[in-house]
């Protein structure tokens, strides 16, 4: 996938969150006006950002770190006893 492609699904999925862009403030945080007139709480995206980071980890540990093969992996030593 190339990186236009997941930037464009990146936004689609912030929008899909809620979130709004703005050009002088950047991504904005939904409000949950809800309870209150004026003001309001933030949404909590604790699970939503351990999945993301979660995504972005795998991402970054299989580019970067080739597979590990059985004729890849070192031999136990033994120590001299």
């Amino acid at each position: 996938m190339s990186i236009d492609k997941q930037r464009i699904a990146a936004v689609a999925t912030l929008e899909a969150l809620g979130f709004k862009y703005t050009s002088d403030r950047g991504w904005l945080p939904p409000i949950n006006r809800g309870r209150e007139a004026i003001g309001g709480t933030l949404p909590d995206f604790t699970a939503e950002a351990g999945a993301l980071h979660a995504v972005l980890a795998r991402r970054c540990f299989e580019s970067f770190i080739p597979p590990c093969t059985p004729s890849r992996r070192s031999k136990p030593t033994t120590s001299p006893s």
